[in-house]
């Protein structure tokens, strides 16, 4: 589902995450999920040394993965409400919400992707070269 909703509309973003949710009852989001990836976002952008000029255009998303058991040979999929932001001029915006079939291969509780606008990727490149001449 594509959308661009301010997420400071909360209203707005419960009634997307509903309607993509549908009548799913594991692996859901709300909106305090959202509030908390964008808090992740924003901590993982400072951590780089990213200036806050140059997170417009990032993207973020999420979706909970299943654990599976170490001993367990079966790989099987499960369904998970995947969420997508992206930092924009005015703010952040969740611009999708939809269920998606994940695999338990990587074993992680959770999946956070992150795909940085061109100025956000060349400041932390530089800053990546800065540190390099510190050593």
């Amino acid at each position: 589902m594509k959308m661009k909703i301010n997420t400071t509309n909360i209203e707005k973003m419960q009634v997307a995450i509903n309607a993509a949710q549908a009548k799913a009852t594991a692996r859901t989001v709300n909106v305090a999920t959202v509030s908390e990836l964008i808090e992740v976002a924003e901590k993982w952008l400072k951590s780089k040394g990213i200036p806050k000029s140059c997170w417009l255009g990032s993207k973020f998303s999420y979706a909970e993965h299943v654990n599976c058991n170490s001993y367990s040979k079966k790989s099987f999929t499960a369904d998970s409400t995947e969420i997508y932001i992206e930092c924009g001029a005015s703010g952040w915006f969740l611009t999708g919400v939809r269920r998606v079939s994940l695999a338990t291969g990587n074993n992680s509780t959770s999946d956070y992707n992150v795909r940085l606008s061109e100025l956000a990727r060349n400041s932390a490149i530089e800053n990546f070269k800065k540190s390099l001449w510190k050593i």
